[in-house]
């Protein structure tokens, strides 16, 4: 089977992504205490009885490009599972060339 150019990208990308949760999940759990890893197509990451964690993996140097994309679905589900447990706490975390960042943690009034 022939894959186009962009389908092997993804397929690297997506691979890169899981390798940093793998890599990252003993960072993590030192500041969020233990964390369980999520099914691949969760909207999130990582979860405990505490926080709930995306983390999304770029390719590219911090940085680089004076915004970042990722899916707005991410935070509209945010929104609604903080609307249901306004105690949860929700972080968008951002991995660059192998340098991590935490960015954001997601808060509705």
């Amino acid at each position: 089977m022939n894959f186009t150019p962009e389908q092997v990208q993804k397929y690297k990308d997506m691979n890169m992504g899981l390798t940093m949760e793998d890599a990252l999940k003993p960072v993590l759990e030192k500041k969020f205490g233990e964390l369980n890893k999520t099914h691949h197509y969760d909207s999130f990451d990582f979860i405990n009885d505490k926080y709930l964690l995306e983390l999304k993996t770029r390719r590219i140097n911090f940085g680089q490009y004076p915004t970042l994309i990722f899916s707005e679905k991410k935070l509209i589900k945010a929104r609604k599972i903080l609307e249901d447990d306004p105690n949860i706490i929700i972080y968008f975390l951002f991995s660059f060339c192998f340098k991590f960042y935490s960015f954001f943690k997601c808060i509705w009034f």
